[in-house]
């Protein structure tokens, strides 16, 4: 039987061209299957920012605004990100019109033409069929390759980009006229670019095998360099261009990397500050108002003005009777002692002065076991020892507590339990102007983290929505990223770059920056995708178990096809030096199991080739005079 395959195979490898048909058809029919079972809309929130560029370019308005959920005031003012895969939805709804399902099509296409390209690196990277075709129909049944299909994100494109690119630069190297080759590696490499920047951080590898282990002329090496990047920047030199006349400064792709660098790695850093101060009985008080330029939030710490909040849009809050309350994340230290709540609207005190002196007061200090008919609640809210928890273990933004007994407050205020700890008030707040006294309330959150940040969202359906204004408070702790001597840490991408920000994290606290790299870049090779927030057929259990039970033996086989291939190290160590990069690139930021998706085709490579060695020694051993019995009976 065994041989009967064996001999089946061999003999659709040596027919190339159904051979090519059996690979890209198998993969258009599976993905196309997938994709029927999605809905026409989008699952990831990204996925609303490059549609919303999409129609804005359609309607010759450029790429239009930035992101809606930015908390920085630039980015959110003008588009930040990469421009590729906005271009490809506009093209596709300026033919078709704006359909999903169309959209997945076009990357079952395109999915289906990379599981091609894995076929012919594979083949020639170990020059050997049984590789390239092994790899090829792994690629056309891997779940996430399926998946990026039916994501309505740039990964599909991106991976074809990149594939195109890893197989000219191999043509480059096996052919003599390298120099057509070279321009088409650049083009690609460029395309891919403009889709997710992170492949800039492949560039000084192959910079390294060119020049240091491409066995050519060194005139010619230095020729194909040359070329390979002059051709890239041409691709990429028309968007760099509107990005430093939009933003004021030399950014190749995305504005947006700047600050996500600066956002991701300070919170780690300041993750060990937060846990470190005392929050127990201190006591967070919100005093609001509303007048022309929006509504307002005054914050008060411990009785001293901190800062103020405003949404200009007045998104919440504008129903004749409001409420508020607490929101509470599961599963930490964030018990609330005492809940404050009256109207000093009728004292003629203005919401800046540093003290208020109240009408009417209603106080609540939880010293009871049950939390009452005053409350409207979710389920998880629970009274223990005079102070209100949340007992929920998921640490979630879905949970709300909202107070009945009074209305139309102008200030709340909360007093920390006796076991809050920093790690837990970083994830507490109030919840104001809430449009009903109900779980699934509208409204907005706001809260202060133990070193000063403050923060506004809305509140809509009883979950934060949307980002709305940040600052640091006046009272913040000293900020270690602040190199300009202010205590304020502004979050304007214009005073760094990428490189000098990351040189900023470096030397502000090498250990735990460097204790974090380490453990994104393991994170990188997580067998499914903890990360998500969003809850959705992509991220469900059932997706979970898919992902463990398809990775698991790649990632063996992979470690297996990497050793064997030392041997015929040279090409093998291009699509290794693929995968390090992205690994070492993203662990700047923060790692995904998505953002593993475009380097998978050459993981499963390697381990096509692991697999090939695997059956080679397994058919050795078979094939020992004392195992011939055996090896009749399975050849039978």
């Amino acid at each position: 039987m065994i041989q009967n395959l064996e001999k089946y195979i061999k003999q659709l490898v040596n027919n190339q061209r159904r051979l090519y048909l059996v690979i890209f058809f198998s993969a258009l029919i599976v993905r196309l299957a997938f994709i029927t079972t999605l809905e026409n809309k989008w699952y990831f929130y990204d996925t609303e920012h490059y549609d919303k560029a999409a129609r804005s370019i359609l309607e010759g308005k450029g790429f239009g605004t930035g992101f809606n959920f930015s908390n920085n005031p630039e980015l959110r003012s003008v588009y930040s990100l990469p421009p590729m895969y906005p271009l490809f939805l506009a093209a596709i709804y300026y033919i078709f019109g704006r359909h999903f399902f169309i959209v997945r099509i076009f990357q079952s296409i395109i999915s289906a033409l990379t599981c091609l390209m894995v076929y012919f690196i594979g083949d020639k990277v170990f020059n050997e069929r049984k590789v390239g075709f092994i790899a090829a129909f792994i690629s056309v049944f891997y779940p996430l390759l399926i998946f990026s299909s039916g994501l309505l994100y740039i990964e599909a494109l991106f991976t074809f980009f990149i594939s195109l690119s890893i197989y000219y630069f191999f043509k480059m190297c096996d052919e003599q006229q390298y120099v057509w080759f070279s321009i088409l590696t650049g083009l690609f490499l460029g395309l891919a670019a403009l889709a997710r920047p992170v492949i800039f951080s492949f560039f000084p590898f192959l910079v390294l095998w060119v020049l240091m282990i491409w066995i050519k002329p060194f005139k010619k090496r230095l020729t194909a360099v040359a070329l390979i990047f002059s051709s890239a920047i041409l691709v990429i030199a028309p968007w760099t261009i509107r990005n430093y006349n939009v933003f004021g400064r030399f950014v190749p792709v995305s504005a947006e990397v700047d600050h996500e660098l600066s956002a991701v790695v300070k919170a780690s850093l300041e993750s060990v500050k937060i846990q470190q101060v005392k929050v127990a009985g201190d006591e967070l008080k919100v005093v609001m108002s509303s007048d022309a330029q929006g509504h307002h939030f005054d914050y008060f710490i411990n009785g001293q003005y901190d800062g103020r909040l405003t949404d200009p849009d007045k998104l919440q809050g504008n129903a004749p009777i409001l409420y508020s309350g607490i929101m509470l994340k599961g599963g930490l230290n964030n018990n609330v002692d005492e809940f404050s709540i009256c109207d000093t609207s009728k004292n003629g005190k203005t919401a800046t002065t540093k003290h208020i002196d109240t009408v009417t007061k209603n106080l609540d200090n939880f010293e009871r076991t049950v939390l009452g008919t005053n409350w409207k609640s979710d389920q998880e809210y629970e009274i223990n020892s005079g102070e209100l928890s949340n007992t929920s273990a998921k640490k979630s933004w879905e949970f709300l507590a909202v107070y009945m007994a009074q209305t139309n407050p102008t200030e709340v205020a909360i007093k920390w339990g006796r076991t809050a700890d920093g790690k837990g008030v970083n994830e507490g707040g109030l919840a104001l102007m809430l449009d009903k006294p109900s779980v699934d309330a509208s409204g907005y959150l706001v809260w202060r983290t133990p070193i000063g940040y403050l923060e506004l969202w809305t509140i809509v359906n009883g979950v934060p929505q949307k980002f709305i204004d940040n600052k640091l408070g006046i009272h913040s702790i000293d900020n270690p990223w602040d190199t300009e001597g202010s205590s304020k840490f502004s979050m304007n991408p214009k005073r760094k770059g990428t490189f000098e920000t990351i040189y900023t994290i470096l030397i502000s606290d090498p250990k735990t920056f460097f204790r974090r790299y380490f453990s994104e870049f393991i994170h990188f090779w997580s067998l499914f995708d903890d990360r998500v927030e969003a809850k959705n057929q992509f991220n469900s259990s059932f997706t979970m178990l898919i992902s463990m039970l398809s990775f698991t033996p790649i990632l063996i086989l992979f470690l297996i096809g990497l050793l064997f291939s030392i041997p015929k190290w040279r090409k093998p160590l291009v699509l290794f030096f693929v995968i390090l990069s992205f690994a070492l690139g993203y662990s700047f930021f923060q790692t995904r199991v998505r953002y593993r998706i475009p380097v998978e085709p050459y993981i499963i490579i390697f381990a096509a080739n692991g697999l090939v060695v695997v059956w080679e020694k397994i058919k050795l051993f078979l094939n020992r005079p004392d195992r011939s019995l055996l090896t009749k009976l399975i050849n039978e």
